[in-house]
């Protein structure tokens, strides 16, 4: 954020009991890149279909607060199937520095089943997310360099690149592991 702000542009931070669903989808509409630190999930299925978009998600406030996920806007979990039917194509850029956000099931017909797929149908352009569980203090150092990289001009996929061989070459604090940079991978749609 304060890189953002330097430079002139814009930038509203929600946290704790304001990210619901709906403030959620209200904010990231009107954004040009949007960044997510949060909890992802996913969860393995052998069903397939239309339900593995159902097995992965983000979790957002009030997760929790009742037994089981209803899967309504109201229980804390915006799952890829929500996702499908938001207006995300004004993001240039979603960053979910989340666990898991990457993943999903193969499908002949659509590719990646999960938040890839989601996103792609919602419109963004393009989204960075990880294929397994990341560390929190290597993935915040991790992405702040991803965001500096963009600053000095170079594209989201050579920031990627850069970001990467920075953190293997032990320039990002706490990421040196390629359990962290490795993670990361870029989804254009």
């Amino acid at each position: 954020a304060k890189l953002a702000r330097a430079r002139g542009a814009p930038v509203e931070m929600m946290s704790g009991r304001d990210v619901s669903e709906a403030a959620l989808r209200q904010a990231i509409g009107k954004a040009r890149i949007a960044h997510l630190a949060t909890h992802g999930f996913y969860h393995d299925s052998t069903a397939g279909g239309l339900d593995t978009l159902w097995q992965s998600g983000i979790v957002l406030s009030g997760a929790g607060d009742s037994r089981w996920p209803l899967r309504d806007e109201k229980d804390g979990y915006l799952y890829a199937f929500e996702l499908m039917d938001w207006d995300l194509s004004g993001l240039d850029l979603l960053v979910l520095s989340a666990c898991e956000t990457g993943r999903g099931d193969e499908s002949f017909v659509s590719g990646l089943r999960g938040l890839p797929t989601a996103l792609g149908i919602a419109g963004v352009r393009r989204a960075l997310l990880t294929l397994w569980p990341v560390a929190d203090e290597g993935t915040a150092n991790f992405t702040v360099r991803f965001y500096e990289h963009l600053a000095e001009g170079l594209t989201y996929s050579d920031a990627l690149r850069q970001t990467k061989r920075d953190a293997r070459d032990g320039k990002v604090a706490g990421a040196r592991d390629a359990s962290v940079w490795a993670a990361f991978v870029l989804f254009e749609g």
